[in-house]
């Protein structure tokens, strides 16, 4: 996690987890849409996973900051912007959740800030996208 963070630049950590949050938002919101009858209080609720693994990721990132020596301020700063946001993913994520009846196509998915990777040539089709 550290070389991770330490190797590359804040917007670059920033943007990768933007894609990965979107990822996983459309996959789990896929899942809810397969699935005819979803029991929101199950454990297998793919919203309630995805929350439940953006409050560790949150919970690791702010472990790092607090029991990692060495850190450089500029490594903190970076930590620091990745809990903000990671955090924002999890509160959007509590929103859908409360939200029983959330489809790829809602309002409140659809209002959000997503970015996507397109392959093949990844590193050249980099899209943010946006509603009109």
């Amino acid at each position: 996690m550290k070389q991770w963070i330490t190797g590359q630049k804040g917007q670059i950590l920033v943007t990768a987890c933007q894609i990965e949050w979107t990822k996983l938002c459309h996959d789990a919101l896929g899942q809810i849409e397969k699935l005819s009858s979803v029991n929101p209080s199950s454990n297998s609720h793919p919203i309630k996973t995805l929350k439940t693994t953006y409050r560790k990721k949150c919970n690791i990132y702010i472990d790092v900051v607090e029991k990692t020596p060495g850190l450089t301020a500029l490594d903190r700063k970076k930590l620091t912007a990745l809990i903000i946001v990671e955090q924002h993913h999890s509160e959007i994520i509590d929103k859908f959740f409360a939200n029983k009846q959330i489809k790829r196509n809602h309002f409140d998915w659809l209002s959000q800030l997503r970015f996507t990777l397109n392959e093949p040539d990844a590193a050249e089709n980099l899209f943010m996208v946006s509603v009109e």
